[in-house]
C-alpha cells in the first residue's frame, strides 16, 4: 500500500510541475478571490434593522401561527382597477 501511495504522489508531483503556470493558477486565484471578497464586506456599510417576528404570540391559545406581512390591500367590489 505504501509504494502505490509513493508512486501516485510521484505522479502528481510530475504533473504538477509540468503545468507549472496551470498549478501556480490553481493556488493564487482562489486565494486572491478571497482577498477580494473580504475587502469589499469590509467596504460595505453595515445597517442593523430592526427585529421583525412574524410568530403569532398566540400560538400556545391555539391561533394562528404565522404572521405574513401585508403587501397588496385587497380590493373591495366597489373600487376600480386604474392602470394609468
Amino acid at each position: 500500500m505504501a509504494n502505490h501511495l509513493k508512486a501516485l504522489l510521484k505522479k502528481n508531483w510530475i504533473l504538477w510541475k509540468r503545468n507549472l503556470c496551470c498549478s501556480c493558477c490553481e493556488l493564487l486565484l482562489p486565494t486572491f478571490l478571497i482577498f477580494a471578497l473580504i475587502g469589499l464586506r469590509s467596504a460595505v456599510d453595515k445597517t442593523q434593522l430592526d427585529d421583525i417576528s412574524y410568530v403569532n404570540q398566540g400560538i400556545l391559545n391555539g391561533g394562528p401561527t404565522i404572521l405574513y406581512p401585508k403587501l397588496i390591500n385587497p380590493m373591495s367590489s366597489d373600487q376600480k382597477l386604474k392602470l394609468f
